[in-house]
């Protein structure tokens, strides 16, 4: 990623560190690292981090992205914005004036502070600019809370990020911030009852066209498991004749990648399931490399995906294709207590979220920025009519933020992400039909009532790959896509019969380890001769003791309390650590 920092007034020479000044205009400056890449255009210049494709209704013909940019401004200026999707921020001086944005969905974030005037996409790079560091309490309630740093909330105060796409102008000496996309008038679409499952794929044959203008004889990485997103996206790509690895993470014995492996076999595509590191320092390093990708809140629990997706894409010019939030948007959330908190997926419609969130904290002035996140969403909390439409915002506001920890994570190792049911021209065209979750009955143990469920991934999967229709899916049931076209009340049968008298018990597809507890115990260790910011001494010896006598947490969602200090204790010590080398470098101030 090309690091930058736009600023409306001028940053002192020592407290650059690896930025320069690239460009003074109408008194804002634009700093970059050494080697950005700058784009002319007829009309100014930009910076991308990321990728650019148009929007599926686009009818352009362009042959790069610089072609495309250029395009797409002259068509619609500073509106181009609605006509572009993607990954990736961007800043750029056209006709005079500056300009920042990133993705609809928010994916790549920028990060802005009002009080020194300076918008940046990295996280980093305001820390060590920021004239004092003060940590953000609203972050560990947050955390506490909603798993996550949600809205603009980050770690150090006055420090935000974008919550989903944003532009942000440089005018009369301020930041004029405006949120482009509203995912919330996704449900006023109207419902086109004659869509069927078939007519999203020319949605996917325009992305791939553009992948390779933008991007060309660049690689395809995805994800493949024993379910049915995957299938899809491999669909997709097999049936456009592109060349690609399936990436199964975890347990090479596991359920997920031994069906991976059969799907991977039939489709005759390299299957990498990367060897688990097994030493604790190994596991150490893959945590620490988390939190020092320039992004405000990776979790320590993303480092088995960090370790898998760096020994797929490698060296190598790749797209990596993940079929995140498929399973929420067609069938509704799955109540995890890790993505969705529990208490959040059994809230109740017109109830309180501040009388959950602050029934500890009677005296919460310090926590204002999470209470105007807090008042923010209530807003719709309010709005909704239904448990569904609760559904819906929990899975914006707080699951696309979780995968993006995933996307941000793959596009460090070097891949640009391409979540392909993240994509807004299939989100958007999935809420006007009624193969969305609001039409679905993902709460039923009926059979009969489910078989709707599958409906839309397997008509596509046997539209594009008919062949693939007798390879099981390496669900409960072990059923394959010809056994489910043969109707509900089949499928239901056969469905339950398979579970019954399936014998084979298969390991965990990843479970946490021993290595895990003594990685986690060293952590502490260290913590003991350090002050750790909204962490007593008590508090870190308290959750010692828990993990030191407790048996072994072996799923994610068990190690929620213990991960939130090591986050802390590796946010805090990478963001000090690199303000100590920005000042290390100028030794002569």
């Amino acid at each position: 990623m090309s690091k930058w920092v736009l600023s409306l007034s001028e940053i002192d020479k020592d407290k650059l560190g690896q930025l320069s000044l690239i460009h003074v205009n109408q008194g804002v400056h634009l700093y970059a690292e050494d080697g950005s890449s700058v784009t002319k255009t007829s009309f100014g210049f930009y910076i991308l981090s990321g990728y650019i494709l148009p929007r599926y209704e686009e009818n352009l013909n362009y042959s790069n992205t610089q072609d495309l940019i250029e395009h797409l401004w002259t068509l619609h200026g500073s509106d181009w914005k609605h006509h572009v999707k993607g990954f990736y921020n961007l800043v750029a001086c056209f006709d005079s004036q500056w300009w920042v944005l990133n993705d609809t969905l928010g994916l790549s974030k920028v990060y802005w502070s009002q009080r020194t005037g300076q918008v940046s996409n990295s996280f980093n790079c305001l820390t060590n600019l920021a004239l004092e560091l003060a940590w953000n309490p609203s972050a560990l309630l947050s955390r506490e809370y909603f798993h996550r740093d949600i809205g603009e909330i980050t770690i150090v105060k006055g420090i935000k990020k974008s919550r989903t796409g944003i532009q942000i102008a440089c005018k009369n000496a301020q930041l004029e911030q405006e949120y482009y996309f509203n995912c919330y008038a996704l449900r006023q679409q109207p419902i086109h009852i004659a869509t069927v499952p078939e007519d999203f794929i020319g949605i996917w044959e325009s992305v791939i066209n553009g992948m390779e203008k933008v991007v060309p004889n660049a690689n395809h990485i995805i994800t493949i498991t024993g379910g049915k997103d995957a299938r899809t996206g491999l669909a997709l790509l097999k049936y456009f004749k592109r060349q690609v690895v399936g990436l199964t993470y975890g347990v090479p014995n596991s359920k997920d990648a031994t069906f991976a492996r059969r799907l991977a076999v039939k489709a005759n595509i390299e299957h990498v399931i990367p060897v688990l590191p097994t030493a604790t320092e190994a596991w150490t390093a893959e945590v620490a490399s988390c939190i020092e990708v320039d992004s405000s809140y990776i979790s320590p629990h993303r480092a088995l995906r960090n370790h898998a997706l760096k020994a797929a894409i490698g060296n190598e010019l790749s797209w990596y294709w993940g079929g995140y939030m498929g399973g929420e948007w067609l069938m509704g959330l799955y109540p995890d207590g890790l993505v969705f908190p529990k208490w959040l997926t059994d809230l109740e419609l017109g109830k309180s979220l501040s009388e959950v969130v602050f029934n500890d904290h009677v005296e919460h002035s310090e926590y204002r920025e999470l209470e105007a996140e807090v008042e923010r969403i209530q807003k719709q909390v309010n709005k909704a009519k239904s448990r569904k439409e609760l559904e819906f915002i929990w899975m914006f506001e707080m699951g696309v933020l979780h995968h993006g920890q995933d996307l941000n994570l793959a596009f460090h190792a070097g891949a640009n992400p391409y979540p392909f049911m993240m994509d807004i021209d299939f989100i958007e065209k999935l809420f006007q039909t009624r193969y969305s979750f609001f039409f679905q009955d993902h709460a039923s143990k009926n059979l009969l009532k489910r078989w709707k469920l599958y409906e839309w991934n397997i008509r596509i999967q046997q539209k594009l790959m008919p062949g693939w229709g007798n390879i099981p899916f390496g669900k409960k049931g072990e059923y394959t896509s010809n056994v489910f076209l043969m109707g509900s009340v089949f499928w239901a049968i056969y469905k339950a019969g398979h579970y019954i008298f399936e014998k084979k018990n298969y390991p965990s597809s990843f479970s946490y380890t021993e290595e895990w507890r003594a990685m986690y115990l060293d952590f502490f260790n260290r913590m003991e001769s350090q002050v750790i910011p909204f962490y007593s001494n008590a508090d870190i010896q308290n959750l010692k003791k828990q993990l030191e006598d407790g048996p072994l947490p072996k799923v994610e969602k068990s190690w929620m309390a213990f991960s939130r200090l090591v986050m802390v204790y590796l946010q805090s010590n990478n963001i000090l650590r690199l303000r100590n080398a920005a000042q290390d470098s100028h030794p002569e101030k």
